[in-house]
């Protein structure tokens, strides 16, 4: 079907649906775990993305490029997809996309065991969701800064977040978010503890 939208996309020279079908169709291809389809597919759709200046659709590309390397763990390539999105969110002042940009980046940059770098993206985001009042994305940010914290056997630190993080808790209006952020919680503070 998405093959389908993408022909059709292009045979009535619809740029903007071409990168948008080729996208969705790279996403399909990553959850079967066809990561090199899924690389084709959206680097296409960057291709086309760069050529017509759709700058919105283009830092979207990057970011699933970034993902792809990721999950074929090719994480350096994939700090530099997530970062060279993250530009293009700044410069298109979309202060959602990028704190989410600096989450992905933070949690790829801890899986390069760079954890001041993935502390200082994590504390980043947290101010920014912070001023978007998404209460949801600063707990889920400080929570896991505070296990990046943990895995470099700084507890006071993490210990530090946890309790940021129980502050804003009360505030996230879904009730299971707010249980499985606490069990979340609850769960560092006894490794921590060394339970």
């Amino acid at each position: 079907m998405h093959e389908d939208a993408v022909e059709l996309a292009r045979i009535i020279g619809n740029p903007r649906g071409e990168s948008s079908a080729l996208i969705n169709l790279a996403s399909l291809y990553k959850k079967a775990g066809k990561l090199k389809e899924s690389s084709k597919k959206v680097l296409s759709a960057l291709a086309i993305c760069r050529q017509f200046g759709f700058r919105d659709t283009e830092s979207a590309c990057l970011i699933n490029t970034g993902n792809i390397y990721m999950h074929s763990a090719r994480v350096k390539d994939a700090v530099s997809y997530m970062c060279a999105a993250l530009s293009i969110k700044i410069k298109l002042g979309d202060r959602k996309g990028q704190a989410q940009c600096l989450k992905n980046i933070a949690i790829f940059e801890g899986g390069l065991n760079d954890h001041e770098a993935c502390r200082e993206h994590f504390l980043e985001t947290v101010k920014i969701r912070s001023e978007l009042n998404d209460h949801k994305g600063r707990a889920d940010c400080l929570i896991a800064a505070a296990e990046n914290e943990l895995n470099r056997s700084r507890m006071h630190d993490a210990e530090a977040l946890i309790g940021e993080a129980e502050t804003v808790n009360p505030l996230i209006p879904d009730g299971n978010i707010r249980d499985n952020n606490a069990a979340l919680m609850a769960a560092l503070r006894k490794k921590i503890r060394g339970d």
